[in-house]
């Protein structure tokens, strides 16, 4: 986002200091942008010829994934003997792989197409009288072409760029729409991101409905929340709009940049209000916001049915946060991709800013206002870019890499995490315990009744008596009282520093607990399968299996 709004910015007549200009035009290789190699200066090359070049550029581009996506399928027909469509399973991905490139070049073909209309008239200043004097005609600001006047290279390329403008930047924004917004390709797109959300669906049988759509699709997509999975076509807006300003405006600077900075604002105000962004520390929010939907839905089933409702409390808890928890919530915030967006957006109003005062007539080059904005420009942007690099590090090269892990870097992470596993444990224990309490014995046919009437049907027992028999137990006592002691140890290990030996003790007795579930339940001669499946029924796990992090385990 900040390489295309500073490679946008590069476009303007906003006086900026050559070394920022600079650094412009490298940033804007991130946008795929041809003119940084300066191929003109390497041979000779005219203008008209290296724009051609980078307008028929994606059709190279699509040709390359074509070849490789039939090399792919000899190689799997004579080489790894596949048959049938085995020796197409890699087109989805190719076609993936062509979208994806689409929408990285797309910046750069936009803005050299809408070149050719950027003209305006020239003004120079008349050595005698010092005044500005033009000769009434426009000009293209690339070349100094004359502007519509027949028989000029500018007008000559008008057609060409119109056919342009049509195929990338409205035919792209308008595939795009179709492949996100039309209703099925928008159903898809939810029910991949809560399959994403949970680690799950990189395989056919994990993601049986959208495994295709997602090898196709998947990176228009897969940065944002289920909510808000359109959200590709908000940046491809706000890019062209950033473009188009920069064409339309430029006679005025000063008018330009103060419509930039209206455009990145609105962005920025959007970027705020729906937060589209799901990065890893929100994932399970996404999961348990599904699974409330799931419910409301089926109550609202429910009700229409005429059925009885159960109400759903929402639980509150007030208190003070620790020191251990207000380390964690600023970790995950600054790690947050919607935390990095809001600041790209924020950098770039900025930036936009500075360059309103450099159109002043207060700043003259050379002089120490003009040096100090300068420096300021080139701090904002350095600061902004180490930022961008240390969340990437340790998101994805740590995680791709783990050799490469750098401890300065991921102290605050590496305490959250610890903390979060604490946290689970933690959890764990809890869920354990609850689940030995409140089996519900009296749903199984064969916990209904300890003996038979005069008619030979089975006598049922009250759900009171019922727990009564279960809570006095032996086993049950056994296990709740071991529980309750290592939990225990457990926070007072946790004091000493001891974690990672009381750690592996309640792993092991996890496991003791759950043999002792079974021999429990085979002491009333029922079957292992309906206890876990009356403790499973208990947690939910009937609803939506797949949107439940116990049924995953």
């Amino acid at each position: 986002g900040l390489s295309s709004d500073l490679a946008l910015l590069s476009a303007t007549k906003t006086p900026w200091p050559q070394v920022i200009l600079d650094l412009y035009t490298w940033l804007s290789a991130f946008n795929f942008n041809i003119n940084i190699t300066a191929p003109e200066c390497a041979f000779e090359l005219a203008y008209e010829d290296k724009w051609r070049m980078i307008m028929i550029m994606p059709s190279f581009m699509m040709g390359g994934v074509l070849v490789y996506n039939y090399f792919m399928v000899l190689v799997n027909k004579f080489l790894l003997n596949k048959h049938g469509k085995d020796i197409f399973a890699h087109s989805y991905r190719a076609f993936g792989i062509a979208v994806t490139i689409m929408y990285y070049i797309y910046l750069n073909l936009s803005m050299t197409a809408l070149e050719v209309f950027n003209c305006s008239i020239v003004e120079l200043e008349d050595p005698l009288t010092g005044e500005l004097v033009s000769d009434g005609k426009q000009y293209m600001q690339e070349t100094n072409w004359v502007c519509y006047e027949e028989g000029s290279l500018q007008v000559f390329l008008i057609p060409y760029a119109i056919v342009a403008l049509g195929i990338y930047s409205v035919g792209y924004p308008l595939f795009t729409a179709w492949a996100l917004l039309t209703p099925e390709m928008a159903r898809k797109c939810r029910e991949d991101q809560i399959l994403r959300a949970q680690d799950l669906g990189y395989t056919r049988k994990t993601n049986p409905h959208c495994y295709e759509h997602r090898l196709k699709y998947g990176k228009l997509y897969y940065y944002y929340k289920p909510k808000c999975w359109y959200w590709t076509l908000v940046v491809l807006a706000k890019k062209f709009s950033i473009a188009s300003i920069s064409l339309l405006f430029r006679a005025n600077a000063t008018f330009q940049m103060c419509m930039i900075v209206l455009c990145i604002f609105i962005a920025a105000v959007f970027q705020v209000k729906f937060q589209p962004f799901m990065s890893m520390s929100e994932r399970e929010e996404v999961i348990k916001d599904h699974r409330d939907a799931v419910a409301e839905f089926n109550e609202e089933i429910e009700r229409r049915r005429g059925g009885s409702l159960t109400a759903r409390k929402k639980k509150f808890q007030l208190g003070t946060m620790e020191a251990t928890d207000v380390v964690s919530a600023t970790a995950d915030y600054f790690w947050n991709y919607n935390t990095v967006e809001t600041v790209l957006l924020a950098s770039s109003i900025l930036i936009n800013l500075f360059g309103l005062m450099f159109e002043s007539n207060f700043l003259k080059e050379g002089t120490a206002p003009y040096e100090t904005l300068a420096n300021l420009t080139l701090t904002v942007i350095t600061v902004t870019l180490c930022y961008i690099i240390i969340v990437v590090w340790s998101e994805i090269v740590v995680a791709v890499f783990p050799s490469f892990h750098c401890s300065f870097v991921n102290r605050f992470r590496s305490a959250n995490e610890e903390e979060e596993e604490d946290l689970t444990m933690e959890r764990e224990s809890q869920k354990l315990h609850l689940e030995l309490q409140t089996l519900e014995f009296s749903s199984n046919p064969l916990f209904q009744g300890g003996g038979k009437g005069d008619d030979g049907a089975v006598k049922a027992l009250s759900e009171e008596d019922m727990m009564k028999q279960v809570k006095s137990h032996p086993e049950f006592i056994k296990m709740a009282t071991d529980l309750k002691e290592l939990n225990m140890q457990l926070r007072e290990s946790k004091k000493a520093g001891a974690e990672s030996k009381e750690k592996a003790k309640f792993a092991k007795f996890k496991m003791v607990v759950l043999k002792g579930k079974e021999d429990f339940s085979s002491s009333f001669s029922v079957p292992n399968d309906d206890v876990t499946a009356m403790a499973g029924s208990y947690q939910g796990e009937n609803t939506f299996a797949a949107t439940n992090p116990m049924a995953r385990r």
